[in-house]
């Protein structure tokens, strides 16, 4: 029996090193990254080959992971965009042209005629006046009440024993 290969003839895979970057070079990156994760999602939407939907698929979720390091990202973004930096400042550049325009082109003042234009009315059925019910019930009052039932031959009396069920029919 032949022994057995060993996988890494070399050795064990040495970890990528770490690297600290200040908080605006970490912004930088981020910004980086996002970029070329919204074009690799635009190529994404455009490609008709569903081994190039996989690829660009495989890109993206190395990109958006934390546990991918940062060169290997930069490896990546490097080979997709070589001059993924001066892409960048063109669509950036376009943007703020672009926003500028609708910023200029923008009315915002306000057309008071358009909105009186889309009001609706709706007639109530009832009568716009005060119902003689409403006006009847504020005028009655407890004592009024009182004088009905005595009228009536009928009165109101609590009782003192509490109320109870008989089920012992």
């Amino acid at each position: 029996m032949p022994p057995k290969r060993r996988l890494n003839a070399k050795g064990p895979a040495k970890p990528m090193p770490k690297i600290v970057l200040s908080p605006e070079d970490e912004l930088n990156l981020k910004n980086e990254i996002d970029w070329t994760i919204t074009q690799l999602q635009l190529n994404l939407q455009k490609c008709k080959k569903a081994a190039d939907a996989e690829k660009i698929t495989k890109l993206i979720t190395l990109l958006g992971s934390t546990k991918t390091p940062v060169p290997k990202k930069k490896v990546i973004m490097k080979q997709e965009f070589p001059d993924y930096k001066a892409l960048m400042k063109k669509d950036l550049a376009k943007w703020e042209k672009e926003t500028e325009n609708m910023a200029n082109g923008a009315d915002f003042s306000i057309n008071i005629n358009a909105a009186k234009g889309s009001q609706v009315i709706r007639k109530s059925r009832r009568s716009q006046e005060p119902s003689s019910a409403l006006t009847k019930m504020e005028k009655l009052s407890i004592t009024d009440d009182e004088k009905n039932n005595e009228e009536n031959g009928f009165s109101w009396t609590t009782s003192n024993t509490p109320f109870s069920f008989n089920f012992n029919v």
